[in-house]
């Protein structure tokens, strides 16, 4: 299998929304990565 052969894939992360209020989900990001 060559270099090329391989199937990518993506390391994503969301983005917090600054001017929302701050929940359970912002803190879960960020213990999670």
């Amino acid at each position: 299998m060559s270099a090329t052969d391989k199937t990518p894939f993506y390391i994503t992360t969301a983005i917090t929304y600054p001017n929302g209020v701050p929940h359970i989900g912002h803190a879960y990001e960020y213990i999670a990565t």
